[in-house]
């Protein structure tokens, strides 16, 4: 016995309908096909399932019983196929979220093992690179997400704020300090800095303040990473200026940091997505969940 899904949906379509002509249309097959298919199906089990005449057409007894059956295994059927589609969706799912290291070491492990908790389906990739690379590869379509602190708007992409944060001195110390009153930019004017690239937007708007306080001369080093800045102020090599999401990238070292101010500056840390690309809804979890993870890592909750 070989009976199809496709029969018993007919079959059950006409045992509503009542009516060869209606159940066909519904079908979208010729009234002659709906007739053969359930010759084939009667041929199949054995029994007649309808009596027809030529106004209408009724369940025989074995009919009826049958439709009971046949009604059970086409919603199970239906429910199974429902039930794979969805596991197979997820598992096609994809998400990249690109960062630069900073962040990839010190914010996003903890919010990557949370991601994958709740969404087990979703193949999540993660890229560290810098921050220039990270806004033309979410340009590019190459990253769904990207993350960091993206002064300057650029076109086509959809800019929102996670989180708010500010600026930090670091310099050396005995162990790691975080001061709780604040340093004005005033009195680091003559300081040896280590600064990033002068077209880092974070570096320009630095040195528009230091500018402001009238300190004049070039920078001790200039790298092109905050983990370089974090190792040479531990060296007592100068200070660096930092966001405060640095802050866990600086527990546990020698390290001394000072929050800036007057005047206080603050920034945020965005995400950043192409305005004309549809992401998964699961995109907006990973969002949420970084949200709510970058404030307890700075104060080290």
């Amino acid at each position: 016995m070989n009976i199809s899904h496709r029969q018993l949906k007919a079959f059950l379509l006409l045992a509503q309908q009542r009516n060869f002509s209606r159940a066909a249309e519904q079908l979208h097959i010729a009234q002659s096909g709906l007739s053969l298919m359930i010759r084939e199906l009667e041929g199949q089990l054995g029994f007649r399932l309808f009596d027809r005449t030529t106004r209408q057409v009724t369940l025989t007894q074995f009919g009826a019983e049958f439709r009971a059956v046949a009604e059970q295994n086409v919603k199970r059927i239906e429910e199974i196929v429902e039930q794979v589609g969805r596991s197979a969706q997820r598992a096609n799912t994809t998400l990249s979220i690109g960062a630069p290291p900073l962040t990839c070491s010190y914010l996003l492990p903890p919010v990557v093992a949370a991601f994958e908790q709740r969404h087990p389906g979703v193949r999540l990739t993660v890229v560290d690179t810098d921050l220039p690379s990270v806004s033309s590869m979410v340009r590019a379509g190459h990253l769904d997400v990207g993350l960091g602190m993206f002064i300057k708007a650029a076109p086509g992409m959809l800019r929102q704020p996670l989180f708010h944060f500010s600026l930090v001195a670091a310099s050396a110390a005995p162990k790691f300090q975080l001061a709780r009153s604040p340093r004005s930019w005033s009195a680091l004017a003559g300081e040896q800095f280590i600064n990033l690239p002068f077209d880092n937007p974070l570096q320009q708007l630095i040195d528009k303040n230091l500018a402001l306080v009238g300190h004049e001369g070039p920078p001790r080093f200039v790298v092109n990473f905050i983990e370089t800045q974090i190792g040479l102020a531990e060296a007592g090599r100068g200070i660096a200026i930092l966001p405060s999401t640095a802050v866990p990238a600086c527990r546990g070292r020698g390290i001394r940091l000072e929050p800036l101010g007057p005047p206080l500056v603050e920034l945020e840390f965005y995400e950043l997505r192409d305005r004309g690309r549809k992401l998964p809804p699961c995109a907006d979890d990973f969002c949420d969940l970084l949200k709510r993870s970058i404030p307890r890592a700075v104060r080290g909750g």
